[in-house]
């Protein structure tokens, strides 16, 4: 890895006497819109081939330095179509007006990790989701704001629980690993998705413990607040994520936030108030008389309470009703500021949001702030820095899988609605649930839910760092070098508390339950990247795009359990239990990789081709310091008004790609478990999955057709996509 850095900054050195004392000079100019006039801010203005550039301010007005000699001028903004306007060596003014976009077919995809190319002439399926489009209809997080919007994604949500929870699934199935879940990356940084049990199985004894994937798990994009986002952009064949490696077979969903805009102030303050409902309940049984329920009345206390509720007709409560028929307002507040000052641009937000559930005894509340800074250092240098906070907090009830009759859809399919359960006795404590389940057990749902503690909290902090310095910056050349860093890091306490009094308690043979569950999460990742972009002053070639670069990641995770089952009244912890256990899981991934990339625009940019590879190595690999290579290549080809006036536009593509999923952690080793006691001393066993030293990354193939096609004056757009993966 030194040596591959070495080389590159021996190849940036290399060219940089080729026109380091190249002539400048100043041109300035406007932004408009087309018909209506007004000036635009905020529009990026730059030299074709170059990755920054300035940005206009209020007024739409800019001012660059440019080499001397002719140049060729790009205006661009999401949303609009973009403009170039050729200077020759003696202009000093270009003034652009821009034509709305709607299809966003003027827009840039990721082709590498430190460059793009417009959407127009990719050569993969492309899908670009808006920050109009994602807040158009709130939603509980990220993932649900999607449903919908990106073809090929299936989002599976977990439960209705308060707070969200749900996962992305890219092509379908791709993995034999069982790991279904996109890489996601958030202003260049890859941030964690986990979803790590608060502990609720040592209450509903779904499986295991101490904690479980059957509880009601909030995976961690449901930190993230959709109204920072200024869009995302979904990488789905594995020609266009390969640029991750080893890590990217189920996709890469890239998040990019909100950037200050040039300016004065501008701030903008949302609030939001709702309420939520029961749309569709299960329904439930009616009951006339004692003899319709004879088969659920179980032992002498059931038969007993259905005689008292049927004496001569029953009385028919709705639980359900009851219990989800919460309509307590939810509410959100959305304060954000953006602006600029000289060379400095800004972005601050912040939010709270509290979503009432439905269910008696639940909700979620997530409260946040970010700032994302943007600084130009004179004419080369430039800085991008952000910073995320989060707190969220849930209380989901209970739901999903219980072997311990707390369900309350269990019990109110096991047992008849005759009895009015938020009734209470005479010391104040509600009824028992009268009816057995079918021999399995229930119990009061109305009690459970009042008395019983499932708290989890979440505080997380993430931030980043880009910095940009344009190398070299002639008529025909541009060199960019980029450093890019940041880190992700959550902290996930779930608590637990069943009192000893509860009607299901005693079935376990311990009075009581207490739990704690403990997680912290680090990722961090860092990479440099040097692109070299050629624009030679033919229609032959419109220019040659070079990257190279490097990155070293590290996700680390651990996480702490412990239970503790038949306390003493009034106990909620687990020191002191009669039956007590832990856990303890630690693990920890290091990761590198460099990448090549070439980028072609040819023929008056109506050919794209593109070809690279990332080589990667692991911690989790058998071979620790063997690199695995992931290739790509894809090309495209534009027909500009083809036949028919009615065609706007007619591209082809094909792309094949390699992309792959690292081993999981462990996989390598040879571990040993827990034994146990023998002869009052603790022992070890052999593990039941043997390591294997010779493990390698999975590795999948694609191949991918498409056709896209934009209609009637850019009104239509069309897309088809083929794959075999």
């Amino acid at each position: 890895m030194g040596r591959f850095f070495s080389l590159a900054a021996a190849l940036a050195v290399a060219v940089l006497p080729l026109r380091a004392d190249a002539q400048t000079r100043d041109i300035s100019g406007k932004v408009t819109q087309a018909v209506v006039g007004t000036p635009l801010a905020d529009v990026t203005v730059s030299i074709v081939g170059q990755q920054v550039g300035v940005r206009t301010n209020e007024r739409g007005e800019f001012r660059m330095r440019v080499p001397s000699g002719e140049v060729l001028v790009l205006a661009r903004q999401l949303g609009y179509k973009r403009q170039t306007i050729r200077l020759g060596p003696t202009e000093n003014t270009a003034n652009f007006v821009l034509e709305k976009d709607v299809l966003q077919l003027e827009g840039v995809t990721v082709t590498g990790q430190a460059t793009t190319t417009d959407r127009k002439v990719a050569a993969t399926a492309v899908a670009t989701v808006s920050s109009l489009e994602l807040n158009r209809v709130p939603a509980r997080s990220v993932e649900s704001n999607l449903a919908g919007k990106v073809a090929g994604a299936r989002v599976f949500e977990n439960g209705g629980a308060p707070g969200g929870g749900a996962q992305i699934q890219i092509r379908g199935a791709t993995s034999v690993l069982g790991q279904g879940d996109p890489l996601y990356v958030v202003d260049g940084v890859i941030i964690s998705n986990a979803g790590i049990s608060s502990g609720q199985s040592a209450i509903t004894r779904a499986s295991g413990s101490t904690g479980s994937s059957q509880d009601q798990v909030v995976n961690r994009l449901a930190d993230l607040n959709p109204n920072d986002i200024e869009n995302i952009e979904v990488l789905k064949s594995a020609a266009a994520t390969a640029i991750y490696g080893s890590r990217a077979t189920n996709g890469v969903v890239v998040i990019t936030t909100k950037k200050g805009t040039s300016g004065a102030p501008r701030w903008n303050l949302t609030q939001r108030a709702g309420t939520q409902q029961l749309q569709r309940s299960l329904g439930h049984r009616q009951y006339g008389t004692l003899a319709d329920v004879q088969d659920f009345v179980g032992g002498p206390i059931g038969l007993a309470a259905a005689t008292a509720a049927c004496s001569p007709t029953c009385t028919n409560y709705d639980w359900q009703q009851q219990l989800y028929g919460r309509t307590d307002p939810s509410w959100e507040t959305l304060l954000s500021a953006s602006g600029g000052v000289n060379n400095t641009r800004y972005f601050a937000s912040l939010s709270d949001r509290q979503e009432s559930g439905i269910m008696i005894n639940t909700g979620a509340r997530r409260t946040g702030g970010r700032i994302n800074l943007d600084q130009t250092i004179g004419s080369k240098l430039t800085a991008s820095m952000g910073i995320d906070v989060t707190r969220n907090f849930f209380q989901r009830g209970i739901g999903n899988n219980n072997n311990a009759g707390v369900s309350p859809t269990y019990t109110f399919g096991y047992t008849p609605a005759i009895v009015d359960l938020q009734s209470r006795d005479a010391s104040g404590r509600y009824i028992r649930m009268p009816f057995d389940g079918g021999g399995s057990g229930t119990a009061n749902p109305f009690e459970v839910l009042t008395a019983m503690q499932s708290d989890e909290t979440v505080f997380r902090q993430a931030a980043n760092i880009r910095l940009g310095y344009a190398l070299l910056s002639t008529t025909r050349h541009t060199v960019q070098l980029s450093y890019l860093g940041g880190f992700d890091r959550f902290q996930q306490e779930g608590v637990q508390y069943s009192p000893n009094y509860l009607q299901f308690e005693p079935r376990d043979g311990f009075l009581g339950t207490a739990g704690q569950n403990n997680a912290s999460s680090l990722q961090t990742n860092s990479g440099m990247n040097a692109v070299w972009t050629w624009t030679p002053a033919t229609s032959l070639i419109t220019s040659f795009t070079t990257s190279v670069g490097g990155s070293y990641e590290r996700q680390k995770q651990d996480v702490y359990r412990i239970r503790g089952r038949g306390l003493l009244p009034t106990r909620r912890t687990a020191a002191g239990a009669q039956d007590i256990a832990t856990v303890d899981d630690r693990s920890e991934f290091r990761d590198q990789s460099y990448y090549v990339n070439e980028q072609m625009l040819l023929l008056d940019e109506k050919l794209a081709v593109n070809a690279g590879f990332r080589a990667d190595r692991s911690s989790a690999n058998g071979e620790r310091d063997k690199f695995y290579t992931f290739p790509k290549f894809s090309s495209s080809y534009r027909f500009v008004k083809p036949l028919t006036d009615k065609v706007d536009e007619f591209k082809i593509r094909a792309a094949w790609g390699q992309s792959g999923n690292r081993p999981r952690f462990g996989d390598r080793d040879i571990l040993y478990a827990d034994g146990g006691l023998i002869g009052g001393q603790n022992s070890l066993v052999a593990a039941s999955l043997l390591g294997n030293t010779g493990i390698k990354p999975e590795v999948m193939n694609e191949l991918e057709f498409g056709v896209d096609a934009s209609l009637f004056g850019s009104r239509v757009g069309v897309e088809f996509t083929r794959y075999q993966r």
